[in-house]
């Protein structure tokens, strides 16, 4: 009787281990997670406002683009900043981990794409930057030319959906401050992306082919291309983020 009596309180004390660990100590890991992830965050929507701005007075700053760039490639280093590169490692929380890898493999998807956006931006602009002078010189005059007119034509809504983006890290940075999810569901994210899209229709060729023969269309397409892939990112990280109490 008092070996079954033992054995329950044994069983009884391996339950209660098992759900803090389950819950208690995996809030504490989503906590610490977000603390460590916030860095990256606040850095990359600091370089897009910087990439924005440079779409609104077309022109980019040397200077401003290369630091906002190395402040965030740094907050992605764990040797630099908080920046939680263990999750990769071999065994760390199973119970974590597939979530966790899926938060991180998606953000620097969207860091990944915004490099993207960068790099189109500053090959086509009349910049001070010495690696796109070059490419610009290779570059034919009519093409670069009608590059920056249909630039132009899709600014604004270039810097609408680049601005709803920013508000979506805005409520990434907000979750990983407070733990609270910012309420999204009356925001409209499609309309904009949808316009975009609409403009672009109106100056690239629809058919694929002719699209090949002209540079600058295409490299317009690719930059509509990665605006749109960094909603579709933004929303399914939003879509992942857990409750924390």
């Amino acid at each position: 009787m008092l070996v079954t009596s033992q054995f329950l309180w044994v069983l009884f004390g391996c339950i209660v281990g098992v759900l803090l660990g389950r819950f208690a100590l995996s809030v504490r890991s989503v906590a610490s997670f977000c603390r460590r992830i916030l860095p990256a965050l606040t850095a990359l929507k600091s370089y897009s406002v910087i990439l924005t701005d440079c779409l609104l007075k077309s022109e980019v700053h040397d200077q401003t683009l290369s630091k906002g760039k190395r402040t965030l490639e740094r907050a992605l280093l764990e040797r630099y900043s908080p920046y939680p590169e263990g999750i990769y490692k071999v065994g760390f929380n199973p119970g974590l981990r597939a979530g966790l890898r899926f938060f991180l493999v998606h953000l620097e998807c969207v860091v990944e794409l915004y490099f993207a956006i960068s790099s189109t931006i500053i090959l086509h602009e009349n910049l001070k930057l010495s690696e796109s002078i070059a490419l610009q010189e290779a570059m034919n005059s009519e093409e670069a030319q009608h590059f920056k007119n249909a630039l132009g034509y899709l600014a604004d809504p270039i810097v609408t959906c680049m601005r709803q983006n920013e508000s979506l890290l805005s409520v990434l940075i907000v979750f990983c401050e407070t733990h609270a999810v910012t309420e999204v569901s009356a925001k409209d994210y499609v309309s904009d992306v949808t316009d975009l899209e609409e403009r672009l229709r109106q100056i690239i060729p629809q058919n694929l082919a002719l699209l090949d023969l002209s540079p600058s269309s295409l490299r317009v397409a690719s930059l509509v291309r990665d605006i749109k892939e960094v909603r579709q990112v933004l929303l399914q990280l939003l879509a992942s983020l857990p409750r924390v109490s």
